[in-house]
């Protein structure tokens, strides 16, 4: 753009002429009427020629000693000529007539710089008898030009120069020429010469003129710059008395700058880039433009974009700050330059626009192979383009199954899915229909690895009928499936609050001696659950007076702050075991057992020969912990050991799906709730139980230690346990 300041030189030399005419003689051979004139010539005044001048654009002081002076005739013949108007005789003697009298400085150099040229003109008639005065004005009589070069045009070109001419020869205005050029009014013609980054000299001939006028001052203000679609030259006004605009288009070959370049990184430009929904790919494009960077587009066809709200074409650069954040949440991202567009106007280094995640983020809606087309459109500042820059992306279905579940993947109150995908968007979810309507309950990720990720959700209702999906990328889906979830069970008698007795009598020197024995259900019970050890601690006769020291139960009912709980004591029996200290007698040393299952025992003699101990008892739930409330008093740095154990024993051998377990010697002297997860199985997790077992001991010692007598009793390690509780929220 050239953007020309127009103003008025207002200044001129004022030159008083006093034309005296004196009567002579014909004699005197002047004249045809024998007479003469007599002109006299006087500088009345002189004024400052040019107003408002800039002293760095200031012309030659120029004074009225500078100015010549002629008297031309009618025929424009020259009779006198005077070079300084000093010089002009007080008297000029000629013949009566009509004359031109002629006042002028400069003008026989133009064009020139820092040359003004001044002119005035003023036409006398001499009469015989009588004195004339006339006044000539010399004013400007060239146009002055200044050029002023704009940043825009070191930003474009390495060097550069203007030939500016009317008639004759031309001027040359080069970077930094603050000097006035002065012309012959008329039409002004520009010539650029450009040198651009490549080195290329380009020489250029503008058809587009300006006329210029006599008295009028132009600063041409040179800017380069784009407009309306054509790179161009722009001459305007500012400022200025008088108002003109001027366009000087620039064919391609004199642009300043190469057109931008796109360029493609991790694919080749022109190809088509295969995936699957949910897998990125690698696709940027780098974007090079030495005009700077007016708009970058980009252009896609895909359905599912456009459906999302990104546009068909957009320019990144110009975009709403709603859609670049639509965009980026796309997963299109570019390079910071861009988000300012006085930035990227001034970027001539590398920027960059990635469609990895984009890619990524496409979904396949059809469910067969489709194919977006996207394309890059750069504009610089010059209005050029780069050339086609266009890619495709094929995008095939979402790779993913759910492994068939089974019954055996659906427990009381949750639900576990195995489910096969590739994606690195997000994984599959389970859903589960609630009312009719598909909801995604909260995703326990209980394992993702290597594409397989198996999931729980909880919250669901036991013995209830649910119908369930798996669903990735929310709009592909596997087939249904319906569950009943299993029921919360829980094991019998697990408050302890049931027991019974049963007594058998013996005699012994003619005495009848009776021994009781506890049982940890109801009486007449048919579903028996638990059994201990007592049969065993209890089955020996006793001698007079010694009977608990032969003959006890390990395992019996107490109250516990109201509450009747089960006490597992280590304790020692068998006939002719007797109390007497360190000295003591005692045959048999065992700890006290608690169990789900039955229990049965052999004797030699005095001693326990065998026992046999079958553990479980029918049970279809399978629940997430085992829970009880608990108290210990250890002996001689005893553990006690509790656990659960489920199991399938549909197929005649035993599978064990899970256990949760403890072993521990702290003492615990108050009632205290303890909860254990149960640990599944990993080959077993998704079979169905038939059997658990749950198992209490006092001591895990081979020989328990017996440190105290209680009620004739030799009694050691304590486990008290009360509320005995299955847990089915994993």
């Amino acid at each position: 753009m050239i953007n020309i300041k127009q103003s008025k030189i207002l200044g001129a030399v004022m030159l008083f002429l006093l034309v005296v005419f004196v009567g002579c003689s014909k004699e005197g051979g002047q004249g045809d009427d024998g007479l003469e004139g007599v002109v006299s010539l006087n500088l009345k005044a002189d004024q400052a020629y040019l107003a408002g001048r800039a002293a760095t654009k200031a012309d030659p002081t120029v004074t009225p000693s500078m100015f010549s002076v002629r008297v031309e005739n009618t025929r424009a013949e020259v009779l006198r000529t005077w070079d300084s108007y000093l010089d002009v005789p007080a008297q000029i003697r000629v013949k009566p007539g009509s004359y031109k009298l002629v006042a002028w400085y400069g003008g026989d150099n133009l064009p020139a710089f820092e040359s003004p040229y001044f002119y005035g003109e003023s036409k006398i008639s001499v009469a015989a008898g009588k004195d004339t005065t006339t006044t000539i004005t010399a004013k400007h009589a060239a146009t002055r030009v200044f050029v002023n070069f704009k940043d825009g045009f070191d930003f474009s070109y390495k060097k550069y120069y203007v030939e500016l001419k009317t008639t004759g020869d031309s001027l040359r205005y080069g970077k930094g020429e603050l000097r006035g050029g002065y012309f012959e009014p008329g039409t002004l013609r520009m010539r650029f010469c450009l040198v651009k980054d490549n080195g290329d000299s380009v020489n250029y001939v503008s058809p587009t003129t300006l006329k210029v006028a006599a008295r009028e001052s132009y600063t041409l203000n040179m800017d380069v710059e784009a407009n309306a679609g054509m790179s161009s030259i722009t001459i305007t006004t500012d400022d200025s008395t008088n108002d003109t605009t001027i366009v000087v288009e620039l064919p391609d070959f004199v642009l300043p700058k190469a057109a931008p370049v796109v360029t493609s990184s991790g694919f080749n430009m022109g190809e088509t880039i295969s995936t699957t929904e949910g897998v990125s790919a690698q696709a940027a494009v780098a974007v090079q433009a030495a005009g700077g960077l007016k708009s970058l587009y980009i252009k896609n066809d895909s359905q599912y974009l456009l459906s999302q709200g990104m546009p068909a074409q957009i320019d990144i650069i110009n975009a709403s700050q709603e859609f670049k954040t639509l965009m980026k949440n796309m997963g299109l991202s570019w390079s910071v330059e861009l988000d300012d567009p006085d930035v990227a106007l001034s970027t001539t280094s590398t920027v960059y626009v990635n469609f990895t995640d984009l890619i990524r983020n496409i979904n396949n809606l059809s469910g067969v192979d489709e194919t977006t087309t996207f394309e890059v459109v750069a504009e610089d500042k010059y209005s050029q383009n780069n050339t086609p820059a266009t890619f495709g992306v094929k995008v095939s279905p979402v790779i993913f199954s759910t492994v068939t579940p089974t019954a055996g993947n659906i427990f009381a109150k949750s639900a576990e899915v195995v489910m096969n995908y590739v994606s690195e968007r997000e994984a599959p979810v389970l859903q589960v229909k609630v009312n009719g309507e598909w909801t995604t309950p909260a995703q326990n990720v209980l394992s993702n690895t290597n594409g397989t990720i198996n999931v729980r959700i909880a919250g669901l209702t036991p013995s209830t009928q649910y119908t369930f999906r798996t669903s990735i990328h929310s709009h592909v889906y596997s087939d249904e499936f319906t569950f009943t979830t299993e029921a919360a069970s829980q094991v019998a008698n697990s408050t302890m609050d049931q027991w019974s007795e049963t007594t058998r009598s013996y005699k012994n020197f003619l005495t009848t001696y009776k021994i009781t024995q506890v049982w940890p259900y109801a009486s007449g019970e048919s579903d028996i659950w638990w059994a201990t050890r007592n049969p065993a601690s209890s089955s020996q006769n006793a001698d007079p007076f010694i009977e608990n020291y032969t003959a006890n139960n390990g395992t019996t009912p107490v109250s516990i702050d109201g509450n009747t709980a089960a006490q597992i004591m280590s304790t020692g029996w068998g006939r002719g075991n007797t109390n007497a200290g360190s000295a003591s007698i005692i045959y048999n040393k065992t700890a006290g057992m608690l169990f789900i299952g039955s229990y049965n025992f052999t004797l030699d003699g005095r001693y326990l020969d065998t026992e046999t101990i079958d553990l479980g008892h029918g049970f279809a739930s399978r629940p997430a912990t085992f829970g009880f409330r608990y108290m210990y008093a250890p002996a001689g740095g005893e553990s006690f050991r509790a656990y659960a154990v489920l199991e399938d024993r549909s197929t005649g051998s035993v599978k064990e799906l899970a256990r949760a377990e403890i072993t521990d010697g702290a003492a615990v002297s108050s009632m205290t709730q303890k909860t254990i997860p149960f640990v599944y199985n990993d080959e077993y997790k998704y079979t169905k139980a038939t059997h658990i077992t749950i198992y209490f001991i006092s001591s895990t010692a081979s020989e328990p230690t017996l440190n105290r007598t209680e009620n004739k009793m030799r009694c050691g390690s304590t486990l008290t346990i009360d509320d005995i509780v299955l847990g089915y929220d994993f």
